[in-house]
């Protein structure tokens, strides 16, 4: 799962296939395909693109639904911030709505 973060608002967008945008406005990105997706960002160096681990996301979710009531590793999942020459994850120009 592609996400993108604004500094600006503090906003988290998740992106889907068609353009979104954070509450400020200042943030926003589309997936293109299944796996790559594009983001721009009014105000340079204001928006943090990261990742979140489906599979693990899905894991840790479905040990929640058990009732876990306190830590556990299962409810765990990995998520990490995308390198800024990342392939599947581009910057672009505003205007990416798609």
């Amino acid at each position: 799962m592609k996400l993108l973060y604004c500094l600006k608002c503090q906003g988290v967008v998740r992106l889907i296939k068609s353009s979104r945008s954070c509450e400020c406005g200042n943030a926003e990105g589309l997936y293109t395909d299944n796996v790559n997706a594009i983001y721009s960002e009014k105000e340079v160096d204001t928006v943090i693109p990261f990742g979140i681990a489906n599979n693990q996301f899905k894991e840790s979710m479905v040990a929640r639904s058990t009732n876990v009531k306190s830590y556990n590793p299962r409810l765990v999942f990995e998520s990490w911030v995308m390198a800024k020459d990342v392939k599947v994850f581009k910057k672009v120009k505003m205007n990416v709505k798609g």
